[in-house]
């Protein structure tokens, strides 16, 4: 009788296990996608009008929400904006959405306002989205809403933002609002406004405090204000900060330098810093500044032994311009160093190239390796696109 019942249960056991497991397979066949339904592949190629209204229609799992977004903006990276606007206009219209993935449609309906110039409907969507906390839309909305700012020359206005947004601004966001502070102060400078000019300079340095640029400006003020040694001190202090904006002010350093008297100290400090961002111009001036002094020809050799450390077509043909300018020639050994340079800057171009792709190679070769075209490949007798940076040396 004990086994008897003993194995009914175990009948019963297994009949339960059956039905749950039947029941299981239906409901997770429902959550299946549809028939119709491609892959990534296929979704991202397919912009057909049939194929996104069943999108649309569709778009309910997490999954498929992922992909329309996709698809969405894959149709404004395409150029088709206003397909894409209306694909998620008609995405914001469903009332099966969490607040969640309205919010991820919104941002992407502001993106396409903002690629098709419609800047004023892309704004009132950004600055609702930009005071979420999530990371995913909040920060992206602020993001693209400066960056709409900048575009327009609304330069107030992302000061503004900031300074009512203030913890929300960090890294490259609050080096665009201090770059927007400045050019609130050149307009204030340009029209004869020092005071504002000071104000926004401060408010710069406040928001960001390497702020080479807002340095750069308050030197420009001192000259104005015939004061050219406070301006010396404000732009080395901007290169300070960043050394690579000796290119924005090196003509302002010179001007300076020079008005009290100090080529000296103008070569000091081009020394100290034109070598380590290898900027031609600069080296140049390190050598009408030093030839006076020390003459034309060991000016000359410093700035080969410079060019020699880190060759390159610019300070190649800068030194030939230096010579022109001044009538000189290369002593002997000089041109022994110019040689060098010119041998080891050659080892690095190509010889032939392949008139079919532009495939370039040292080697000549029957068959292009990229194309595998035959018969294409042909030996460069120019290279024009290398010397269009010297056209105005």
């Amino acid at each position: 009788m004990d086994s008897v019942l003993l194995f009914s249960l175990l009948l019963i056991a297994v009949a339960i296990g059956w039905a749950l497991g039947v029941r299981s397979g239906k409901s997770k066949a429902s959550l299946r996608k549809p028939d119709w339904f491609p892959s990534q592949e296929e979704l991202l190629g397919n912009h057909s009008e049939g194929f996104v209204q069943k999108l649309l229609e569709s778009s309910r799992d997490a999954e498929t929400l992922d992909l329309a977004l996709r698809i969405g903006r894959s149709l404004r990276e395409k150029g088709e904006t206003h397909r894409a606007i209306q694909f998620h206009q008609n995405l914001l219209a469903r009332t099966d959405l969490s607040q969640s993935v309205l919010n991820d449609v919104e941002l992407e309906l502001a993106l396409d306002y903002f690629h098709a110039g419609l800047n004023d409907r892309s704004e009132n969507i950004l600055i609702k989205l930009s005071v979420l906390s999530a990371e995913a839309v909040g920060k992206p909305a602020l993001e693209t809403l400066v960056r709409l700012y900048e575009e327009e020359g609304e330069w107030q206005k992302i000061v503004d933002f900031h300074d009512g947004r203030r913890p929300a601004f960090e890294g490259n966001l609050r080096r665009s609002v201090s770059h927007a502070a400045c050019e609130l102060a050149i307009e204030a400078l340009d029209s004869g406004n020092y005071l504002d000019a000071r104000k926004f300079c401060r408010k710069a340095l406040k928001i960001d405090g390497r702020c080479a640029r807002a340095q750069a400006v308050q030197g420009d003020m001192a000259f104005r204000h015939q004061e050219p040694r406070e301006a010396i001190r404000c732009y080395l202090k901007a290169i300070e900060l960043d050394p690579n904006c000796l290119a924005a002010l090196l003509d302002r350093l010179i001007v300076a330098f020079r008005a009290v008297g100090d080529d000296r100290g103008l070569y000091i400090h081009l020394k100290d810093v034109a070598p380590e961002i290898n900027y031609i111009p600069a080296l140049v001036s390190m050598v009408e500044v030093q030839a006076p002094h020390a003459g034309f020809d060991a000016a000359v050799d410093a700035y080969l032994e410079r060019l020699s450390n880190r060759p390159s077509h610019y300070g190649f043909v800068a030194c030939m311009g230096l010579l022109a300018r001044n009538n000189r020639q290369l002593s002997e050994s000089q041109l022994r160093t110019a040689y060098d340079i010119l041998r080891r800057l050659d080892a690095k171009e190509p010889r032939f190239f392949c008139s079919h792709c532009g495939f370039e190679g040292r080697q000549f070769r029957w068959r292009c390796p990229s194309c595998n075209n035959w018969s294409t490949f042909k030996p460069f007798t120019s290279r024009t696109s290398s010397l269009s940076n010297f056209k105005d040396l």
